[in-house]
């Protein structure tokens, strides 16, 4: 399969690496404007690329948008008559719905996905939906390339994918956020900034792995932690005096309503 990729940023490249790592048979492009990041992709990653979006796409099997929701008009314009009916194009764009794809590129093999950053070690999340009466055989290669960089998750409902956004695709610096005010509140304490580092990176992954692999729910592993007048109490209880769950609820609406305002063309 040929496989052309509109924007050579982060979440291409994490895709590129799991097809890469995965061996998963395929020819790639990359159509990116910026030469020195073209330069980068052709060394790091062995792959061919040029600066001709037009160009790019010509033959391929899938087109991977991989651009910002705020310049997809324009390049929407450039490409759309182009296209031609065999081709499956992918959009890993925020709040750009299937109708929009639909309506701007007047194309119906088209799929929508959000995965998000862990995909650059094969450990992401992609949610993802397609438009009806899609090639089978596609679908099972497009599964192929999610699977390389973690897990997929197909849905039947946008909102879905919306949702997704503000959890999965934004989740990541939440947590990041959250592991960077652990290991600064380490390091003031007195620890080292590489042992605060380490502490922090294995505890996250183990409560991570302990969430997903044990039969307790989320509750009753935080119970299982939390011994009256202990330690973990005290700490659980300034966390509620300020309502931590209203601040994650809230960041995660705003993440949300945001995608929409974008998915509506807002800036």
């Amino acid at each position: 399969m040929k496989i052309t990729f509109i924007g050579g940023g982060n979440m291409a490249q994490a895709i590129i690496s799991g097809i890469k790592k995965n061996n998963i048979n395929s020819e790639i492009l990359v159509s990116e404007p910026i030469e020195s990041k073209r330069k980068y992709l052709e060394k790091f990653y062995g792959i061919k690329t040029c600066n001709n979006n037009i160009t790019a796409i010509k033959n391929s099997d899938f087109i991977i948008l991989a651009i910002k929701p705020q310049i997809f008009p324009d390049i929407a314009e450039e490409i759309n008559s182009y296209l031609g009916p065999y081709q499956t194009l992918v959009s890993i764009m925020a709040g750009i719905t299937l109708v929009k794809l639909n309506e701007y590129l007047n194309h119906n093999n088209i799929i929508r996905v959000m995965p998000n950053t862990p995909a650059q070690i094969g450990k992401g999340c992609s949610i993802w939906m397609k438009m009806n009466h899609m090639d089978k055989n596609k679908i099972n290669f497009f599964r192929k390339i999610l699977l390389s960089c973690g897990t997929e998750i197909e849905v039947n409902n946008e909102k879905k994918i919306d949702i997704a956004t503000a959890i999965s695709g934004s989740g990541p610096a939440y947590i990041l956020f959250f592991m960077e005010s652990l290991i600064s509140s380490a390091i003031e304490l007195g620890l080292e900034e590489k042992t605060a580092e380490k502490i922090v990176y294995e505890t996250v992954l183990g409560s991570a792995y302990l969430a997903r692999n044990s039969k307790k729910n989320t509750r009753e592993l935080i119970d299982m932690v939390t011994s009256p007048g202990g330690t973990t109490a005290a700490g659980l209880s300034v966390l509620n005096s300020l309502e931590f769950n209203k601040i994650i609820n809230s960041a995660i609406q705003s993440a949300y309503d945001r995608g929409i305002e974008i998915s509506k063309g807002e800036k």
